[in-house]
């Protein structure tokens, strides 16, 4: 192994988990407390942040398909 890469994966997972809490987590978190729930379990904001994201993704790719044309 490189020297220094252990450190360089070590910083590249705590960036990628910081993005995750900070985008996904919260964007779960959010639109949970919108439908009412107190304290969401983090797994569901989670999975809600990552359906959210994708709900949106895929909403601007039909977007630009559309104007596209």
């Amino acid at each position: 192994m490189v020297p220094g890469s252990e450190l360089m994966v070590d910083l590249i997972g705590r960036l990628l988990n910081t993005l995750v809490e900070v985008f996904v987590e919260a964007t779960g978190r959010a639109v949970l407390k919108l439908f009412g729930a107190r304290r969401p379990h983090e797994l569901a904001c989670l999975v809600t942040g990552l359906v959210f994201w994708t709900f949106v993704g895929i909403l601007l790719l039909a977007i630009v398909r559309v104007l596209a044309r």
